[in-house]
């Protein structure tokens, strides 16, 4: 699949960036020269920017430490965001920011042709939840900066949604047990092999006794959670150990499965 992307040059608040794309390259040209913002954006700057994004920062501790729970203190500015691609495309849009708990964080961005890109500089409402204005620049076609005057940056991942990044990230692949017994993972939840539990979803709101790694392992994906399972993942090896108890204690108990991921899983 070809990925065009934006040849941005926001010189905005001090910070410049200028990013070629390996695949392609769409041209600034083809956007309507108009201060007054009385035009559209083209479909494929729309379609850049529209979507769910994740902190990336986020997205790579829990790579690389196989955990969610460890990176349970998130720090940045917004945990997420989403852009609405019919307010994209029309040069005004709200940023919906989310954090791993709540959602309802508003921040609003307006197009500035001569800058090539949405920025949140002038737009500052009392209602934002980011004061500090920043330029909103898409450096590749899955991967967003905030860049803010200061030179501090926040970078997000264009992801399907939270859980389905957190799936493919952690647990996307085939696995086998000890006697042979086949397993497999996917990223949009599907589970085989765990007798009648065909669906997983992977916690990282804790709270509520859940104070550790869980994944909530259903019949489908519109069941009430019929299992918790405590995981543990080193190298190629999937611990899955049974949760007891109820709310508010959970205990983790005895291990359930484990599992060995196939390289080529």
């Amino acid at each position: 699949m070809l990925f065009i992307l934006l040849n941005v040059s926001c010189t905005n608040n001090g910070v410049e960036t200028n990013n070629e794309a390996k695949d392609g390259q769409l041209d600034s040209s083809s956007i309507q020269k108009d201060d007054t913002l009385n035009f559209n954006l083209t479909d494929s700057i729309a379609s850049l920017y529209s979507g769910i994004w994740i902190n990336d920062t986020y997205l790579k501790k829990v790579e690389d430490s196989s955990s969610v729970y460890k990176n349970r203190e998130f720090n940045g500015i917004l945990f997420g965001f989403g852009l609405d691609k019919q307010e994209v495309i029309q040069g005004e849009a709200v940023i919906y920011g989310f954090t791993q708990h709540e959602g309802g964080l508003e921040v609003p961005i307006k197009w500035y042709d001569n800058l090539h890109c949405f920025t949140s500089n002038g737009q500052i409402e009392e209602y934002s939840a980011i004061q500090t204005p920043m330029d909103v620049v898409v450096i590749q076609s899955n991967i967003i900066e905030f860049q803010f005057e200061s030179s501090h940056l926040e970078t997000y991942r264009k992801v399907e949604d939270d859980n389905t990044v957190l799936r493919e990230i952690l647990f996307e692949g085939s696995y086998i047990d000890s006697l042979g017994n086949e397993y497999h993972l996917a990223s949009n939840g599907n589970a085989i092999g765990f007798e009648y539990l065909n669906h997983y979803s992977v916690l990282y709101d804790f709270g509520e006794g859940l104070y550790f790694d869980a994944i909530f392992m259903t019949v489908n994906s519109d069941s009430d959670h019929e299992k918790i399972y405590h995981y543990q993942i080193a190298n190629d090896t999937l611990r899955l150990f049974e949760v007891t108890g109820e709310f508010p204690e959970y205990e983790i108990g005895n291990l359930s499965y484990e599992l060995i991921k196939q390289k080529n899983g």
